[in-house]
């Protein structure tokens, strides 16, 4: 009997000195038995300083001042009374006691030990320290609050939801446009601002999402405060931890309704092309290259912004009224229509006489002479400057959402 005793009590010694946690066994009266080489290195005690002999002395967790201020004490009595208590992270700074090192957060768990009359007769304390990981949650709310800051300053609405798809926060834009309130929105509410017909795909596509973790992006409508229904460009993207889970989603909805506006502006410019040609609004002009001679129609003059018979001239005369980012492409076209005696069309900016310019597209055919050589080129010009500004402004729109989705 006393040899299995021993050898039992030899387990525990190892286990207790080689664990890799801080070990604190207390006496039913508060008193600390023992201490293991892990509670020496998380208490950074030295041989000589007398932390260690001061602990195995005199010290009681029970009548512990500080730990009687800081709400310990009355947890450990719980303890002491048999029932097994998590201690909530304490902050701990060596400097309290005169001596160096870093402070840190340490978290502990007391567990009765009960003899066969169900009396506690000892409490193990494991301690843990939590530092590295309060730090980490520190800096993970610092980066999330950053995070939100930045998306109440960016032109989209923006959200963020949990791994299951509920949305629990938008910025400020999402509720300026929707006029709704946090607790319409909170979870699955967003889908009340949606237009109902559409809303069956929304859904379908964010579940694939949030089962496969993958990217969701979708252009679908969003009522505004107003009640009027706008396009908005959605793009939502899993925020993973290391081992590659969900942890977060990160939304923004783009209001594309000036992309389309210009769309349609772009539908109607070519539109007004259609009808100006049909109506005949079109310039008639003609180039004797031999005399080096031009002729404008009264609305060659008008597109140009001269008056009529206003311009007299040449080649060169012609070119000044050419803007120089395009002078180099239309003399090239010219140049090869008449080197193989075909056609060309061009688009290019006229200058006008008010210092603007306006796009004009013009095409032309080569008429030869009797030797065969290029004499004559005849030519119709119109104006595109609508059409060519409503590209510009879908082309601006496009830029500005490529720039977005980089971010």
């Amino acid at each position: 009997m006393n040899s299995a005793f021993s050898a039992h009590d030899r387990r525990f010694e190892t286990l207790f000195e080689q664990a890799p946690f801080s070990l604190q066994l207390l006496a039913s009266d508060g008193r600390t038995l023992r201490v293991n080489k892990a509670w020496e290195a998380l208490w950074q005690v030295s041989p000589g300083d007398g932390v260690k002999e001061y602990i195995l002395g005199e010290y009681n967790v029970l009548t512990d001042p500080q730990l009687e201020a800081r709400g310990v004490a009355p947890l450990m009595r719980r303890a002491f009374a048999g029932e097994s208590i998590e201690v909530p992270a304490v902050r701990y700074d060596p400097a309290e006691l005169g001596k160096p090192g870093r402070a840190r957060w340490v978290r502990a768990f007391a567990h009765p030990i009960k003899d066969d009359h169900g009396a506690v007769s000892e409490v193990l304390l494991i301690h843990e320290d939590v530092t590295d990981r309060l730090q980490a949650e520190h800096d993970l709310r610092g980066s999330e609050m950053r995070l939100k800051q930045l998306a109440n300053t960016i032109p989209q609405l923006a959200w963020m939801a949990d791994p299951q798809g509920a949305i629990h926060w938008y910025n400020d834009r999402w509720y300026d446009y929707t006029g709704s309130t946090p607790q319409e929105m909170e979870g699955w509410g967003w889908q009340s601002v949606h237009d109902p017909k559409v809303l069956p795909r929304v859904l379908a596509l964010w579940t694939r999402s949030i089962e496969t973790g993958e990217p969701f992006q979708m252009t679908f409508p969003l009522r505004g405060k107003d009640g009027r229904f706008r396009p908005f460009f959605t793009l939502v993207a899993p925020l993973k931890d290391a081992a590659g889970q969900v942890v977060q989603w990160f939304g923004t909805n783009t209001d594309v309704s000036p992309l389309q506006e210009a769309q349609d502006n772009l539908r109607i410019a070519e539109e007004r092309l259609r009808l100006a040609a049909m109506a005949g609004n079109i310039g008639i002009w003609e180039w004797d290259v031999e005399q080096d001679a031009i002729t404008w129609s009264d609305q060659v003059h008008a597109l140009h912004g001269a008056a009529p018979g206003g311009f007299q001239g040449g080649a060169q005369d012609f070119s000044a009224l050419v803007h120089p980012g395009d002078r180099q492409m239309m003399w090239g076209k010219i140049e090869s229509a008449l080197a193989d005696n075909s056609g060309f069309s061009a688009e290019f900016r006229a200058l006008l006489p008010d210092g603007e310019s306006r796009w004009l597209s013009t095409w032309a055919r080569v008429h030869q002479s009797a030797d065969g050589a290029g004499r004559r080129i005849i030519g119709a010009t119109i104006s595109i400057d609508d059409y060519k500004r409503a590209e510009e402004a879908l082309r601006e729109s496009d830029r500005r959402k490529d720039e977005f989705l980089a971010m």
